[in-house]
């Protein structure tokens, strides 16, 4: 009897492990499938650095251009010459691009040749309040203010249109309870910022980073506004939000703005918070500008760059009213770039024909 009742009971356990496995499989593919529709639809849009052996630069540019590419001994290889390409990403110049990364150093190092930076203070830690911002007067950086870490990248921990003492002294609360040890502090510059990525000493591309706007309908808060943002004009989300910015212009996050009204909600301008890429035509560019970026490679002793600036427009002298905000040494370069012509044969002819 005592074995028919273990029989009976592990009958009825296989019989549950055959209703189980099918919803399990079941449930498996339904997350596989959010998944899916996630990366379609609010997963950032594919941006990589320069990554010589990535399968994008295999695809977009090695196939198309006849290049061979040695993962091994790291070159690349056309029509019999090799380039050895940790000699493309600064790699082989570390102590310089390093250099170049700081900001603060950056800033001093633009400013002693002469080349155009906003007025700039590091925040030290070490010293009241109240004496940097003696020192910050001294000096006579006005408001607006950007604020930033130093050693920062992709536009986190920026702090930007602050206006007064008091926004200051928050942020840099913000900052020290975040363990940043370096924080410097700039004039904020108004004007359009814009990408110019320099190898070789030859100009690739320069493209505009539009400013992320949302447009009120009259119904939905910023809050859903932002939220919608992506899958409505099919760009990266808005991560980095500016409530302070979004208060200056007499909102909240949760108010509602009125139809077509335009609100500002971060002045990050980058394609990874929601903005857009909008090619330059170098050729349109006057002759001192493109000299002056391709200058500053030669500066920091390094041979690839991705320079921002900001300009009322970048077709005016820089001397007028330009300023470089950092030099990037490991910059973006992608997929939409290397799948445009224009970009991709330059990038050819500034590796292999120099």
């Amino acid at each position: 009897m005592k074995f028919l009742l273990n029989i009976s009971t592990k009958s009825n356990i296989i019989k549950q492990m055959g209703l189980f496995l099918p919803i399990l499989l079941f449930t498996l593919l339904f997350m596989l499938l959010i998944i899916q529709l996630y990366n379609l639809f609010f997963k950032k849009k594919t941006i990589e650095s320069m990554v010589f052996n990535s399968d994008g630069m295999r695809e977009n540019i090695y196939d198309k251009y006849n290049i061979s590419l040695n993962e091994d001994e790291k070159y690349l290889k056309k029509d019999g010459k090799k380039i050895y390409y940790k000699n493309l990403n600064n790699k082989k110049n570390a102590k310089n691009a390093k250099n170049a990364h700081n900001k603060y150093k950056a800033a001093i190092i633009l400013q002693e040749n002469n080349l155009p930076v906003s007025k700039f203070y590091k925040w030290d830690f070490n010293i009241s309040n109240q004496l940097n911002l003696d020192l910050i007067k001294k000096l006579n950086i006005k408001y607006p203010l950007v604020i930033k870490d130093v050693n920062g990248e992709r536009g986190k921990h920026v702090y930007t249109d602050i206006t007064n003492v008091k926004e200051l002294l928050k942020n840099i609360k913000i900052m020290k309870k975040e363990n940043i040890k370096q924080v410097m502090v700039e004039e904020q510059i108004k004007g359009n910022k814009y990408r110019i990525m320099v190898l070789n000493n030859d100009i690739i591309f320069i493209s505009h980073h539009t400013t992320p706007i949302i447009v009120g309908d009259g119904e939905k808060t910023i809050k859903e506004l932002i939220n919608e943002y992506p899958v409505k004009y099919n760009l990266n989300p808005i991560e980095i939000i500016n409530e302070d910015l979004i208060n200056q212009q007499g909102y909240k996050l949760d108010s509602i703005p009125e139809k077509n009204k335009k609100i500002k909600v971060t002045n990050i301008l980058s394609v990874l918070n929601g903005g857009k890429n909008v090619d330059i035509n170098v050729n349109e560019i006057p002759p001192v500008n493109v000299n002056m970026f391709k200058r500053v490679n030669q500066i920091f002793g390094i041979n690839f760059s991705g320079i921002d600036y900001i300009s009322p427009d970048i077709r005016i002298p820089y001397f007028s009213q330009g300023k470089i905000l950092e030099v990037n040494t490991g910059p973006s370069f992608s997929i939409s770039n290397q799948k445009s012509k224009k970009i991709a044969d330059k990038w050819v002819n500034a590796i292999f024909h120099k």
